[in-house]
């Protein structure tokens, strides 16, 4: 923390002691962005790997992964409109 975020941080907290403000501060790296998370998935499934000997195998392997991921949290939309298809059922409509 730089000195101005000292200053910045002793202007809250004396609004906080006025009783004018709850203050919560809340820290961490990955709080605002909120794709971090779901790079998560995809290193720890590529961490075993040995590499990719082209960009176009890892495109394909990466793609792959990404599109196992969004079909488990529901983001895929069936092509004939069902509202709760199931894994399978969309792993097939893929196949299809």
């Amino acid at each position: 923390m730089g000195r101005s975020s000292f200053l910045k941080l002793g202007s809250q907290w004396d609004v906080v002691q006025q009783g004018v403000i709850a203050l919560k501060v809340l820290q961490s790296q990955y709080m605002n962005n909120r794709i971090e998370p779901d790079h998560r998935r995809i290193k720890r499934r590529i961490r075993p790997m040995l590499g990719f000997r082209s960009e176009r195998t890892a495109a394909i392997i990466l793609g792959g992964i990404e599109l196992v991921h969004m079909i488990r949290k529901g983001q895929m939309i069936a092509a004939n409109d069902r509202r709760n298809p199931s894994l399978a059922d969309q792993f097939d409509s893929l196949a299809a």
